[in-house]
């Protein structure tokens, strides 16, 4: 009889524990909370805490801030060297090897084009960086490149509608190989800075966009587009090889 009473206490104490462990983890959810401190740094509570508690390696290093659209995101951010300075990570966006020769005429080839998402140039300072690869023949003719962020069309014939162009460049050089620089910085509501430079492997360079500000649209998306040709028609006077994208956020 002892025993029987021993073994249903045993019974009883495991059921109610096993109620216990069970109330506790099933409400966790509601039982998580995200604050930031001070910085707007990401914090995890659960609602009993008075305090939150920050959780190192998985919350470390990342900011709170909303889109044009007031959707929450994290964003992270990163030490400058020793110091105090924090910066947002960057990279690119779009790659695309294009390895494209011109034909025999003076029509022009592209890259094929990246559709920049709306409200990627959110805050001012947001940055898009465009670099372009070409080679050159030995034809001595005169090779042109262009690239254009938000054009309304593109024909190999005209080459583009509307827009606003990111780097326009020509040159008779023979027998190298180009790397085009195009920067589009927002710097108000609805408006960008465009620079851009040309670095060719015989050693010179060039700007050939001095800092100008130009209207665009940055709430809808944008198509860049990248394009060349030869002003006599020789055939594969130029390639296109190579075309990146790259995205730098504001501090």
């Amino acid at each position: 009889m002892k025993l029987k009473t021993f073994l249903f206490s045993i019974l009883i104490f495991l059921v109610l524990f096993t109620i216990l462990i069970l109330a506790q983890t099933s409400g966790t959810p509601n039982q998580i909370q995200v604050k930031t401190d001070a910085n707007s740094s990401l914090l995890v509570a659960t609602a009993a805490q008075t305090s939150p508690i920050s959780q190192p390696g998985v919350f470390s290093n990342t900011r709170l801030k909303t889109d044009s659209n007031g959707n929450l995101l994290v964003v992270p951010f990163l030490t400058a060297g020793s110091g105090t300075q924090q910066y947002k990570s960057s990279g690119a966006i779009y790659y695309q090897f294009v390895n494209t020769a011109n034909t025999a005429d003076t029509n022009f080839i592209s890259s094929t084009a990246y559709s920049l998402p709306a409200n990627t140039l959110n805050s001012t300072g947001d940055v898009i960086q465009v670099d372009f690869y070409a080679l050159l023949s030995a034809a001595v003719s005169t090779k042109t490149w262009i690239c254009n962020i938000g054009y309304t069309a593109w024909t190999a014939a005209g080459g583009f509608t509307e827009g606003v162009t990111l780097l326009t460049d020509a040159s008779t050089t023979a027998s190298v190989s180009i790397l085009a620089h195009s920067l589009a910085t927002k710097v108000s509501s609805g408006n960008v800075s465009i620079q851009a430079w040309s670095q060719f492997s015989n050693g010179t360079s060039r700007s050939h966009a001095a800092w100008s500000s130009s209207a665009l649209t940055l709430t809808g998306a944008n198509n860049i587009l990248c394009e060349a040709k030869d002003g006599t028609g020789n055939a594969a006077a130029i390639t296109i090889k190579e075309m990146r994208i790259i995205f730098i956020p504001a501090p």
